[in-house]
């Protein structure tokens, strides 16, 4: 027996029992200290799934949509999510506990789909360590406490790349399975986009080998999006409201380029915060927190290049530079659709103290895999402790007031 390979399962399995023992830890604490849900979208999903459990048309919901204020919603959202709750509004009414319930569940499908991804070809001790900063920071943040569609998109994407990164050639069955995880994807969010692109050019980068499989995905992908968006998609105003692509007038006007410039620095800003979201904040001292930010963006670059570089061609790496295309030009302007990013952002971070502490402090390979993995411990624990001292203010709930509509 190898005795190195015995001990580095073993210290694995101590990880893992650690990083599962503090996110269950998190979760409870998260979950009894939220409460009930307030505000926000989740009001209108539990809406329409409450339609679809009465029989009801899937828009008749109470929603008093007004074209002059479009920013606040769209009339209807994408079926994905409600026809997941629809069945536990059916069976235990009203009650917000179990689509909450559904709602962690699809976080720990979105957690164990990145570890996965990361763990199989690479040291499985730095993907816990992707996997404990990413998890605290969605139980922190109470993301999985309320009733929308980011978690469920996110799950399945990470889904679709722990299924369709394979080396051998998709069976027939691994087609079918990798096509409804995708449709899922997409019928949860349209910013799912991505998957169409990214599962075309895959298949063009292995035509010779991938055989048709991955190009009838790729159309039955495109079908379900071209239906998403003709019923479900943002009206005129959105996009170009949102839109970061200069429209005519943009070209024309003499204050068109200050406008664009203008849209370009706001959404440069929304992902800068959404970034420093999911680094954490660690330190009760915002500047300590922005010093940190700021290191930890070259780790998270040093630890991704020597992991991207000889996987460009991976479907999970064309997804992500793909969305990072859309999160540039197309109407989608929120740090919600950056989340399903940050797999590779936490990843990059753990392996990045791992490679700077091999390269420039001489650790072996296992010490450099533990300090990495002490590292994402380290920050989760750190901004957990942040928020379990800062003083919070209890919010009024308005469940009552959606039971309330029609």
């Amino acid at each position: 027996m190898d005795v190195g390979a015995s001990d580095s399962r073993g210290s694995t399995t101590a990880w893992a029992v650690g990083v599962v023992v503090l996110l269950a830890a998190i979760g409870i604490w998260r979950w009894l200290a939220f409460g009930a849900p307030n505000g926000g979208d989740w009001a209108q999903y539990m809406s329409h799934a409450r339609a679809l459990a009465e029989g009801r048309p899937y828009g008749e919901i109470g929603y008093l949509f007004s074209p002059a204020a479009w920013i606040v919603g769209p009339p209807i959202y994408p079926p994905g999510l409600p026809i997941l709750l629809a069945p536990a509004i059916a069976i235990f009414g009203e009650s917000t506990l179990v689509p909450r319930l559904l709602m962690h569940v699809l976080l720990g499908v979105f957690l164990w789909s990145a570890y996965r991804y990361f763990a199989r070809d690479d040291e499985p001790g730095l993907a816990l360590g992707m996997t404990v900063v990413l998890g605290t920071g969605f139980l922190l943040s109470d993301t999985a406490n309320v009733s929308g569609a980011d978690l469920g998109m996110c799950a399945f994407i990470w889904l679709v790349f722990v299924f369709a990164d394979r080396k051998e050639r998709w069976s027939g069955r691994a087609a079918v399975l990798i096509g409804a995880i995708g449709v899922l994807a997409i019928l949860f969010r349209i910013a799912a986009l991505p998957l169409v692109p990214a599962a075309g050019l895959w298949a063009l980068l292995r035509w010779r080998r991938g055989g048709l499989a991955p190009w009838v995905v790729t159309l039955v992908w495109a079908a379900t999006l071209a239906w998403v968006l003709i019923v479900f998609g943002p009206g005129g105003q959105a996009i170009q409201a949102f839109s970061i692509v200069p429209t005519p007038s943009d070209l024309m006007a003499p204050e068109g380029g200050a406008r664009f410039m203008s849209r370009l620095a706001a959404r440069l800003a929304t992902y800068r915060h959404a970034i420093s979201e999911t680094y954490l904040y660690p330190f009760p001292i915002q500047t300590a927190n922005h010093i940190y930010h700021l290191l930890a963006v070259p780790f998270t670059l040093l630890g991704l290049w020597g992991w991207v570089r000889p996987r460009w061609t991976r479907f999970g790496v064309l997804y992500g530079a793909l969305t990072l295309g859309m999160l540039m030009t197309l109407p989608v302007w929120t740090g919600r659709y950056a989340w399903v990013l940050t797999p590779f952002i936490c990843y990059g971070l753990v392996r990045g103290v791992a490679v700077a502490g091999r390269r420039f402090v001489g650790w072996r390979p296992a010490a450099s895999v533990r300090w990495g993995v002490a590292a994402g411990l380290t920050i989760a624990i750190l901004a957990a402790s942040n928020v379990a001292f800062q003083p919070s203010r209890a919010i009024e709930s308005d469940a009552e007031d959606w039971r309330a509509m029609g």
